[in-house]
């Protein structure tokens, strides 16, 4: 297809294979741009390291966001990201060829373990006003989940800006009515966030993970930090869309290894108020049932969900909800053409984890 990048090894059909040598790979300039070059001509990025690498949230976010793999090289072959397989050839791996199942010993560092992560998707709207400035939804997330105030912010992994709320506006006017994807940081919480602009106004989409404490923690304390950081949201925003927070282990860096990692637990949700308008909810009966709070200042409030504490386990609540709800009415609430905008869940909005929870 004539792809051509600095970083690109070679194309294996559809798939662009970039190899990196560092013990950490991070979404830096160069593999920032790969990832976008290769997406636009219609090629998968591959990025192969070794298997004993850290990975960056963001790094990882950026390029399974896209459908990118992730692909560690040992002696002897290379290990599949998704699931572990090993290959004696890449071409092989890329292929779907036959493989040995699970990690071979001393295939890829082991996980670390230590910490409490909490990750998080919240998609904001805003009015088309001189007045707007972004950022906010970033700001009270870092100051309630990480407990630390956001501190840079730039293009690419290391964020060498300092934070300014009106910078970053200002440099999303610039670009529009293209999207602009930007990386901002902070001490425990490293976040992506997404502006694009709607036919009714610009929405935000800000998705991170942010370090909450040892891997002790108390799950109730966990859900109950996370719905405040989205009561937060809709508190001081003026339009709140959808939100989740999860928790897993990880390491307290934030980085990750090929190793698998146990699997995330919803623990709070953010419904907008749009949102609740559009599927007629009935408030009332849905608290009597469901730890739910109102919250916003509009005449339709925001719900936050917190499904941590309950009597079921957090997907089972989570799914109970779901199904309360009703999947049409999420499906309809949840458009990308109710909400202004021309993405999908998959592009970054937090309404994705709706669409696993009515799945599941």
């Amino acid at each position: 297809m004539g792809f051509e990048h600095p970083l690109l090894e070679r194309c294996v059909g559809r798939f662009a294979c970039a190899r990196l040598e560092g013990r950490v790979v991070s979404l830096s300039e160069p593999l920032a741009d790969f990832i976008v070059g290769a997406v636009r001509v219609g090629l998968v990025p591959v990025v192969v390291s070794a298997s004993s690498a850290r990975w960056t949230w963001l790094a990882r976010f950026v390029l399974e966001g896209t459908g990118g793999l992730r692909v560690g090289a040992i002696d002897g072959g290379f290990v599949d990201g998704r699931d572990g397989t090993l290959h004696e050839e890449l071409d092989a791996l890329l292929g779907g060829q036959a493989s040995v199942r699970g990690h071979p010993p001393g295939s890829a560092a082991a996980a670390d373990l230590g910490a409490c992560q909490a990750t998080f998707s919240v998609s904001v709207h805003y009015p088309p006003d001189e007045t707007t400035i972004l950022g906010k939804p970033a700001e009270l997330l870092s100051l309630h989940l990480a407990g630390a105030p956001l501190a840079a912010w730039g293009p690419h992994e290391p964020a060498t800006l300092q934070w300014d709320p009106i910078a970053l506006t200002e440099t999303a006017r610039r670009r529009m009515p293209g999207d602009l994807r930007l990386v901002l940081a902070g001490p425990g919480v490293h976040m992506t966030s997404l502006i694009k602009r709607t036919r009714t106004g610009v929405e935000e989409t800000v998705s991170g993970v942010g370090l909450l404490g040892p891997a002790s923690m108390d799950l109730d304390t966990v859900g109950e930090q996370a719905a405040n950081s989205l009561a937060a949201v809709a508190h001081e925003v003026p339009l709140p869309i959808f939100g989740t927070v999860t928790a897993q282990l990880g390491a307290a860096d934030l980085t990750s290894t090929l190793a698998p990692a146990p699997p995330s637990v919803p623990v709070a949700a953010l419904i907008g108020p749009r949102a609740v308008r559009s599927m007629a909810c009935d408030v009332d009966g849905l608290s009597r049932d469901f730890a739910l709070r109102t919250a916003g200042k509009l005449r339709v409030p925001s719900l936050v969900a917190s499904f941590a504490g309950a009597e079921l386990p957090p997907w089972d609540e989570a799914r109970r909800l779901a199904e309360a709800l009703g999947s049409e009415a999420i499906s309809r609430a949840f458009a990308p053409s109710r909400r202004g905008g021309s993405g999908s869940a998959a592009d970054g909005s937090g309404a994705d984890l709706v669409e696993k929870v009515v799945a599941r």
